[in-house]
């Protein structure tokens, strides 16, 4: 039988330029998009971290 353990995982350290936040592709609809939703989360930071993963994401489209 299999045995399994449960507990916390190690942590994740995120390497300084995952740290910055992407600039957006200039004339990019999609970057852009992303970028003003970013902005208006001002008081948000889980969503501008998923938007920030999500322009990065989107990046390699160009």
């Amino acid at each position: 039988m299999l045995e399994t353990t449960t507990g916390p995982a190690a942590p994740v350290f995120l390497s300084p330029e995952m740290l910055e936040e992407p600039e957006p592709v200039r004339g990019c609809d999609e970057c852009g998009s992303l970028a003003r939703g970013r902005d208006a989360e001002k008081d948000d930071p889980s969503r501008r971290t998923d938007l920030n993963i999500l322009m990065r994401r989107h990046f390699r489209k160009h």
